[in-house]
């Protein structure tokens, strides 16, 4: 993934550094693309009810696969509330994500009815960040929101692994006071969809992303709570290390010196799937990424990613993915092109 340095390690990864390098990995291979950004400025009372994943996607970005969306508080207040119940209260300096783009409200507790957010923005195109105003004329409360096109294919375990809202509470007043001035500056940039102001959103989200996780409190199952646990923590380094490798559960099994029954019993209770049906489909993300970002031959590919010929890479991949790889490179370059043209 494109953006910043790691500005943080996680506070249960700080004696793991290989699941730390696992963390920054799978940021590293998270798509994003087609980002639309706008400010926001409400004044009290007000509140608004966001649109569901695919509405979202049709209104704001049509092509888009999936959204993420960010708000970064840069004045003011208020609650953001998703439908299924997770809460939290944005203040300057400070940013909610909404990793899997869900319908939620923002605004003031007290107002019972929300407008609609479809109502409140410009139609496409925009040939700059579009600004939103809405409200009693009271308090104001201002707001950069973001918007990025995911490419979502069949595994990614990190965006797999999040909550239907994060809220990203910078630890120290320069990390909130980053976060506001980068927002500040997206807002301000002329040159909105060209440069740096076409990649300020994905910037600012994957800063927000790291300090979700440099602060994230112990889980009990998931893909971020299974690289705490010593047995899978253990095997998924070995995997994500050496994904080429010629690996087999009682292999895998020996390197972290349990038994078969053991490791394929952890992994099922913290991942949902075995070792290998794991290992499988992250050899077929690596090989998306690749495919995407480098100019690497199918056989030089299908080598890395552990097959033994492009041949035997080609059906996996298809039956994967559903498109054979050479296909799914020609769409993922042209695709590319039309964001950028």
């Amino acid at each position: 993934m494109r953006g910043a340095a790691m500005t943080g390690t996680p506070q249960f990864l700080t004696q793991t550094p290989a699941a730390a390098a696992l963390v920054d990995e799978a940021l590293r291979m998270i798509h994003l693309s087609s980002a639309v950004f706008l400010r926001a400025e409400f004044s009290a009372p007000w509140s608004i009810v966001s649109l569901g994943p695919r509405a979202y996607a049709e209104a704001l970005c049509p092509a888009a696969e999936r959204l993420i969306l960010f708000h970064v508080g840069l004045e003011g207040r208020c609650t953001v509330q998703m439908d299924s119940g997770e809460e939290a209260t944005l203040s300057a300096g400070e940013a909610v994500v909404v990793p899997y783009c869900d319908r939620h409200k923002m605004g003031h507790p007290r107002v019972t009815r929300p407008v609609p957010f479809q109502t409140l923005i410009p139609p496409l195109p925009w040939r700059a960040p579009p600004v939103v105003r809405h409200g009693g004329g009271g308090e104001t409360t201002r707001i950069l929101c973001g918007y990025l096109n995911c490419e979502d294919l069949l595994f990614q375990p990190l965006l797999k692994a999040l909550p239907p809202l994060i809220h990203v509470r910078p630890a120290t007043a320069s990390g909130a006071a980053w976060l506001r001035a980068s927002a500040q500056y997206a807002l301000e940039e002329t040159t909105a969809w060209s440069g740096i102001g076409a990649r300020l959103p994905e910037l600012l989200l994957v800063e927000c992303m790291r300090q979700y996780l440099a602060g994230l409190p112990e889980e009990r199952t998931g893909w971020l709570a299974a690289l705490r646990d010593p047995v899978v923590g253990g095997a998924l380094a070995l995997l994500h290390a050496s994904p080429g490798d010629s690996w087999t559960i009682a292999r895998l099994a020996r390197q972290v010196a349990v038994s078969r029954t053991v490791l394929g019993e952890r992994f099922a209770a913290l991942l949902g799937v075995p070792p290998m049906r794991y290992l499988l489909q992250w050899r077929l993300q690596l090989a998306a990424y690749l495919l995407r970002t480098t100019a690497e031959t199918l056989p030089e590919i299908a080598a890395r990613v552990g097959y033994e010929s492009d041949a035997a890479f080609s059906r996996a991949f298809k039956r994967g993915v559903g498109a054979p790889p050479a296909s799914w490179r020609t769409k993922s370059q042209a695709s590319a092109l039309r964001r950028t043209g």
